[in-house]
C-alpha cells in the first residue's frame, strides 16, 4: 500500500494531529502498529469542526486505503475507531459494515451513518446470525429494523430484540413473536420482563403460559386491565367461531353447534349480530330460535313477517338488547334484500351492498347504534373482491 499521495500534505499544525513526521512513517515504514496509531489518530479529529475541507478530503483518502488492508487488524482497529463518527462517508460505512464479523460488528451496532434502509438490506440478504445479533444492539432500533430481524424466525435473535430496552417493536411484530415464544419459554419471559406489551398479543399469550408467568404477566402489563384481555378473548372466540360457521352448510350442524353454543354460555348477542353481518341467515334464525326456546320454523315465519310484528315479538322473547333492535331490524332487511339480488354472502361485495343500502334506508330516520353494526361490517369486511 502506497502513502505517497500524502506526502507534504497532510501537515496540520496541532500537535494531536497528523504531523510530518507521522507522514515519514508512513511512508517509510508503514508497519501494522503504524498504521493503527496513525489512523486511530486521524480518527479521532475526523469532523469538519476540527479540519478544513482539504483535510477532510487527504483523512478520507486514507480511510479508503486502509479499509482495503488485507490485515484484519487494521480494517478493525479502523471500524472500531469511526463507529460513532457521523461524519464517515456512508459507502465506507457500509463496506465496513459488510466485513468480516470483527470488523462488521462495531459499525452494525454503532454507526450512525447507516440508515434503516442499510439495516434492513443488510438483514434481508444475510444468513450470518452475528450480522442480526450487532444489529439488534443498537440504540433506538426502529420498528422496521426490528420487524426485520423478527422476521428472520432466529430465536436468539427475537430474544436480543427483546433485550433491547430501546427498541421499538409494533404490534405485528409482536404477533410474530408470540408465535416463535410457543417453542421457546425464553422469548415468553422476555416479553413478559418487557412489559407494555399489546393487548392482542397478551391476549394470545394467556393461552399457552403456565399460570406462574400468567400471574407475572398481568402484573407487568398493568395498563391492561382485566375487563380488556376477557373482551379480547371473546372477541378470538368470537372469530373462530366464525370462521367454523362459514364452513358449515349443513342446517343439522348448525342447530348443534348454537345448542352448544347456548350451553355453555357463548351464544352472545355480539356473535350472533356478527354472523348476520356476514349474510349467515341460517345461523340467526337458529339462534333466535334457541333463545326464545321456539322450533326453528316458528321463527323463521315470525322473521319473515312482513308487517314486522312477528320479527319483534320474536326478539323481545330472545331478551337481545332491545337498544340493538332498530339496527338488527335494518340489518336483517338489507341482508335479506343483498342475497336476493344474488351477492355471496361474506364477500366483499356483499360487505358493501349491505353497508350502502343501510346507509340509504336510514338517511330519513334515527336508528341507534347504527354505527356499531357499520363498524362491525367493515372491520370483519374481507380485502380484495
Amino acid at each position: 500500500m502506497s502513502f505517497e499521495p500524502f506526502t507534504e500534505r497532510f501537515i496540520l499544525q496541532d500537535s494531536v494531529r497528523l504531523t510530518q513526521e507521522d507522514v515519514r512513517r508512513l511512508l517509510e515504514q508503514p508497519s501494522l502498529d503504524t498504521k493503527i496509531e496513525v489512523l486511530e489518530k486521524v480518527s479521532k479529529h475526523y469532523s469538519p469542526d476540527l479540519l478544513s475541507d482539504a483535510e477532510m478530503q487527504i483523512a478520507e483518502q486514507i480511510f479508503r486505503l486502509l479499509m482495503q488492508d488485507s490485515v484484519v487488524r487494521v480494517r478493525r482497529a479502523m471500524a472500531e475507531s469511526l463507529q460513532d463518527n457521523p461524519h464517515i462517508p456512508h459507502d465506507i460505512a457500509r463496506t465496513l459494515a459488510s466485513d468480516l464479523e470483527a470488523v462488521a460488528t462495531p459499525m452494525l451496532t454503532m454507526s450512525s451513518v447507516l440508515q434503516d434502509s442499510d439495516l434492513v438490506e443488510i438483514i434481508n440478504h444475510s444468513e450470518e446470525i452475528w450480522r442480526y445479533l450487532a444489529i439488534a444492539r443498537r440504540e433506538n432500533l426502529s420498528e422496521s429494523v426490528s420487524g426485520s430481524l423478527v422476521g428472520t424466525q432466529v430465536n436468539e435473535v427475537i430474544k436480543e430484540v427483546l433485550d433491547n430496552p430501546t427498541a421499538r417493536i409494533s404490534e405485528q411484530s409482536f404477533f410474530q413473536i408470540v408465535e416463535q415464544a410457543k417453542s421457546d419459554q425464553g422469548i415468553i419471559e422476555r416479553m413478559i420482563a418487557r412489559g407494555s406489551l399489546p393487548v392482542a398479543a397478551v391476549e394470545r399469550l394467556t393461552h399457552f403460559v403456565s399460570e406462574e408467568m400468567l400471574r407475572a404477566l398481568k402484573e407487568r402489563c398493568k395498563a391492561v386491565d382485566a375487563e380488556q384481555l376477557e373482551a379480547r378473548a371473546r372477541e378470538a372466540e368470537e372469530s373462530t367461531t366464525l370462521e367454523l360457521l362459514g364452513s358449515t352448510a349443513d342446517a343439522s350442524q348448525t342447530v348443534r353447534l348454537v345448542n352448544q353454543l347456548y350451553e355453555d354460555g357463548r351464544l352472545t348477542a355480539s356473535l350472533i349480530i356478527n354472523a348476520l353481518c356476514q349474510g349467515n341467515l341460517d345461523f340467526f334464525e337458529t339462534s333466535l330460535a334457541r333463545l326464545a326456546n321456539i322450533p326453528v320454523e316458528n321463527a323463521r315465519l315470525l322473521i319473515s313477517d312482513k308487517g314486522r310484528l312477528g320479527f319483534r315479538a320474536l326478539y323481545n322473547k330472545t331478551q337481545l338488547p332491545g337498544t340493538m333492535y332498530k339496527a338488527v331490524r335494518l340489518l336483517l332487511d338489507s341482508v335479506r334484500a343483498v342475497l336476493s339480488e344474488g351477492a355471496r354472502p361474506g364477500s366483499h361485495h356483499f360487505s358493501n351492498f349491505v353497508v350502502r343500502r343501510m346507509i340509504e334506508t336510514a338517511e330519513e330516520e334515527h336508528v341507534e347504534n347504527l354505527s356499531y353494526i357499520l363498524a362491525i361490517i367493515r372491520q370483519r369486511q374481507p380485502l380484495g373482491a
